[in-house]
């Protein structure tokens, strides 16, 4: 606000320079602005006040959840968390950060337990087997770690090499999926540690990889601008979807019969019947690129996570925005249900984990 003091007085001065000039009688005629100049001065303050503020003036005309402030805030991470994941019975949250730790948190007691495992640099995602006693890191240098959870031991996957942005459990929690060399794709057998195969195809980064509930095939998004799906047991590509822009996030529906879609850009979020190979929906609505994804455990909402700051739910049934939730000031870089669909956590840039009651939602449409 200082800045925009200085700038109204600059034009002030510079506007009343000619009438200064002038042999105007009384005091105040001399030192008094232009009626012009008072209100060009309002009009550079108030737009001053809303840019510093960054005021969404959208917000009062779009569907909100109940009031804009989450049911409960963490706070530990020294920067942006990158990915989140609930252990299965719901009790305890996982977050990963590139601060190069992972953290865990005691949702019933509201309190953190303290750091699961560190890395030496940045972290990308964290992914969890579905029996919750494995989990792993992705990021830099180690680029994929094994850890279990219990013991804390780690077994490095990849080393020093290419980053790699995603890794995913088959739903067994036998075989482990993840780039290698960034726009390769290759299977783990996770008992051992062992490469299962690879697959190729991708000319461009790869930043999402996901199972579908079956585990029968695995979906990739890439900086190539596009999806793919592939045959786990064959190792082949069987299908291939062309966006505008580069995927940021997928996500299957818990009934396996969608997948969905977030890319960089503001081209929507798209929804596949993938079994059948047809786009169902463009879900339009954020102003900025889709930055993270995930559906409510019984499917009738996707929830997903913008550039411009929000949290958009989506009716996965009619395909319309139902509310928006409002709260941190960063980007919101990642996003998960609890396993019974009571909480949406949220992590966004600033280190801050956010939960949200879905109980308390207030949902329109």
């Amino acid at each position: 606000m200082l800045s925009q003091q200085k700038s109204v007085k600059r034009l002030s001065v510079q506007f009343d320079k000619p009438f200064e000039r002038r042999e105007v009688a009384g005091f105040w005629k001399q030192v008094l602005p232009s009626p012009w100049v008072v209100l060009l001065a309002i009009i550079t303050a108030a737009v001053g006040f809303l840019y510093t503020h960054e005021l969404d003036l959208t917000r009062h005309s779009m569907p909100t959840a109940a009031g804009t402030s989450a049911d409960l805030v963490f706070g530990g991470h020294s920067t942006i968390v990158s990915s989140l994941v609930f252990t299965p019975n719901g009790k305890t949250l996982l977050s990963g950060s590139w601060d190069s730790t992972v953290r865990e948190w005691d949702i019933a007691a509201r309190k953190p337990l303290g750091v699961t495992a560190k890395t030496d640099s940045i972290i990308f995602n964290v992914a969890l087997s579905a029996d919750g006693k494995t989990f792993t890191t992705a990021g830099q240098n180690p680029a994929l770690c094994l850890w279990k959870k219990d013991s804390g031991r780690k077994t490095v996957l990849i080393g020093k090499s290419d980053a790699v942005r995603s890794a995913a459990f088959s739903p067994d929690g036998m075989t482990l999926a993840s780039p290698i060399r960034e726009i390769d794709i290759r299977l783990w057998d996770v008992a051992s540690g062992q490469p299962l195969g690879e697959m190729t195809g991708h000319t461009g980064v790869i930043t999402a990889i996901a199972f579908s509930k079956d585990g029968k095939v695995l979906a990739t998004g890439s900086h190539d601008k596009t999806l793919r799906l592939w045959d786990v047991a064959e190792k082949k590509e069987i299908a291939r979807f062309e966006l505008q822009d580069r995927v940021s996030s997928l996500a299957f529906s818990p009934d396996d019969q969608m997948l969905a879609a977030g890319t960089s850009e503001r081209s929507g979020i798209r929804i596949w019947n993938w079994r059948e190979r047809r786009q169902l929906a463009n879900y339009q609505g954020h102003t900025g690129g889709t930055t993270a994804l995930a559906y409510s455990p019984d499917g009738r909402t996707l929830a997903s996570a913008s550039e411009d700051r929000s949290i958009r739910l989506w009716n996965t049934a009619t395909g319309k925005s139902v509310a928006t939730l409002y709260a941190q000031e960063s980007w919101i870089k990642s996003l998960v249900f609890s396993p019974d669909g009571g909480f949406l956590a949220s992590g966004s840039d600033d280190g801050s984990i956010r939960l949200w009651n879905t109980a308390r939602w207030i949902v329109t449409g």
